[in-house]
């Protein structure tokens, strides 16, 4: 039987949840799009990627991808931002990863024969070098070690979040949160997840275009174009509301 206790609890995260449907709308609008998006291209891949080092390594990591960017919409729905911010530094790697194999056959092999425990098969600064990205590798190193603050329990971000300042006092938060500096963080993650998601895809599906049905092919960009303008707004707001993107 539920306690008085268990449904205060039930109401105050039922309540985070719907600031959070209210305050990131855009964000997780555009998540869902992208999904949707990553959900068409894979439903219609042709059989010829699955022969190729490339196709294969590029759908491994684009799975990872796919599955990565899910699990930040709903932590973030959550209120669990930190542990976003950890999953997004993750896709980063592997986003980045397709980005830098970019329908190599010697990479994506490379990438697929490798069978060291203890080492990536590229270091991230090599992975950040490719005329696909619009940032500088300076940029993207910034943007990984942002992230990394959160994978890595950095006090400089935990003490933000770990206690949440409540007019004169410090509360101690050891679950999800609603303060300004969550949403913050989540709409960071969300971001960073959303543009090298979608790259990662665009590149991959560039890679594999000859074998794709016109049609299909027709699809997939117009739904790009349309990610595009929510991506857009989204920056757009985020510069807004925290003054960056």
């Amino acid at each position: 039987m539920n306690t008085f206790e268990d449904y205060e609890i039930d109401k105050e995260r039922m309540n985070e949840e719907v600031m959070s449907e209210v305050i990131l709308k855009l964000p997780l609008l555009g998540t869902k799009k992208l999904l949707s998006l990553m959900e068409i291209a894979f439903n219609n891949l042709p059989a010829k990627p699955f022969d190729t080092d490339i196709g294969v390594a590029g759908l491994h990591l684009l799975s990872r991808i796919y599955n990565d960017i899910q699990s930040i919409y709903h932590l973030t729905k959550k209120g669990y931002s930190v542990q976003a911010a950890t999953i997004a530094c993750a896709l980063y790697e592997a986003a980045l990863t397709v980005i830098y194999i970019d329908g190599d056959e010697v990479k994506g092999r490379k990438w697929l024969n490798h069978n060291n425990e203890r080492t990536t098969v590229e270091k991230i600064s090599e992975l950040r070098n490719s005329p696909w990205v619009d940032q500088t590798s300076q940029e993207l190193a910034k943007v990984y070690r942002y992230l990394s603050m959160a994978k890595h329990s950095n006090p400089l971000i935990l003490s933000v979040h770990s206690f949440v300042q409540s007019g004169d006092f410090k509360n101690f938060n050891y679950g999800s949160e609603n303060s300004e500096s969550s949403f913050r963080l989540s709409y960071y993650a969300i971001h960073v997840s959303l543009q090298l998601g979608n790259l990662a895809l665009c590149v991959f599906i560039n890679n594999i275009a000859k074998y794709i049905e016109d049609d299909i092919f027709s699809t997939i960009f117009q739904l790009q174009e349309e990610f595009r303008i929510i991506h857009g707004e989204i920056i757009k707001e985020a510069t807004e509301k925290y003054g960056e993107s």
